[in-house]
């Protein structure tokens, strides 16, 4: 599933768009919100070569990161 998000992503980065990459965390999780960033951050690698506008940021339940293209 990881998989297809990140070809997801490509694609819309491959359109010069700006990608919001969301992570919403419920009950426990948020106990555990470390193993969440590591997943994000691993997203981000997977998309390649990009220009990251906000980092690995949380914000209550959610973990989020933007990214674009570099140019």
């Amino acid at each position: 599933d990881l998989e297809n998000r990140v070809k997801l992503a490509k694609n819309f980065l491959n359109n010069d768009n700006q990608v919001k990459i969301e992570l919403i965390l419920k009950g426990r999780e948020k106990a555990y919100s470390y193993n969440a960033i590591k997943i994000l951050e691993n997203f981000v690698k997977d998309l390649g070569d990009v220009k990251i506008i906000q980092s690995v940021k949380k914000q209550g339940g959610k973990i989020f990161a933007i990214v674009a293209p570099k140019n």
